[in-house]
């Protein structure tokens, strides 16, 4: 059993989420658009057109974000690796190999 508080209402409908995530103009009149960034499990069961509705308008408001930081997220771990392999080869020559032997490396 899902348990909690809603966060949509009981009384949008699909149409009224999509209106209300959408357009500025509803905005800070309550229903979707109050909570248009948060939706609970309860809201999924208890109005599951009405929360897909808020979840595509949410998606879609934060696709290309989620695209730039995704791309610059493996950018700055390959950058992060080669300025950091110097250092490591040195840690591994050094302290690692004399210690734990050949089979083991950072």
């Amino acid at each position: 059993m899902i348990t909690g508080q809603a966060d949509l209402g009981s009384g949008v409908t699909s149409a009224q989420a999509v209106d209300w995530a959408t357009n500025p103009y509803y905005a800070g009149q309550g229903g979707a658009a109050a909570t248009a960034q948060q939706i609970s499990l309860g809201d999924i069961i208890q109005n599951p057109g009405a929360s897909m509705a808020v979840l595509g308008a949410n998606l879609q408001s934060s696709l290309i974000p989620m695209a730039l930081q995704t791309a610059m997220t493996g950018v700055s771990f390959r950058l992060a690796r080669r300025l950091l392999s110097r250092p490591l080869r040195s840690i591994n020559a050094n302290l690692v190999k004399p210690a734990l032997g050949s089979g083991v490396a950072l």
